[in-house]
């Protein structure tokens, strides 16, 4: 695996409301953005990017939880995970990342997870193919979500716990 590929974050069964998910993902997502200002705008996925690019992302309670699922109770527990996906609006598909999460898990069945994938080209390529950089962005992941496993540099998924 490309290192940059990705920087993934997994743990097992932790179950969180739809609330605690909601909050805990506005919190990550200003975090990030305050680590590094070009992850401070994300859209929805689409059918095209026209589509994508029609949605913008905001961190507000009441969207990020109908992202997670609409309709139900703040205090409800997910079947499974709760999950969700934004993309970085990138003009080609070299340019473009994304950050994912299945959040609330509390079966045995599935992962918790946070996961930024890296675009292949461009200036957040660049930047974060120096291997101190990415530790840097991937501490963040692990102090925030306190997982029990990620992927080191060369890809290699290591036990946190």
């Amino acid at each position: 695996m490309n290192p940059l590929e990705e920087i993934v974050v997994i743990w097992k069964n932790r179950p969180r409301t739809l609330e605690e998910c909601t909050n805990d993902w506005i919190v990550f997502m200003i975090k990030l953005k305050q680590f590094d200002h070009r992850f401070d705008v994300w859209y929805e996925k689409g059918m095209s990017r026209k589509e994508a690019l029609s949605r913008q992302a905001i961190l507000d309670f009441d969207y990020i939880k109908n992202k997670f699922c609409k309709g139900c109770p703040k205090g409800e527990y997910p079947e499974f995970m709760y999950d969700i996906s934004f993309w970085n609006g990138g003009k080609t598909d070299n340019t473009s990342y994304s950050i994912r999460a299945s959040l609330g898990g509390g079966k045995v069945i599935g992962n918790n997870l946070v996961k930024l994938s890296f675009p292949r080209q461009g200036e957040l390529f660049e930047h974060y193919s120096i291997q101190d950089n990415w530790s840097k962005l991937r501490e963040l992941f692990i102090e925030y979500w306190e997982p029990d496993q990620t992927r080191n540099f060369d890809g290699k998924l290591i036990d946190l716990s």
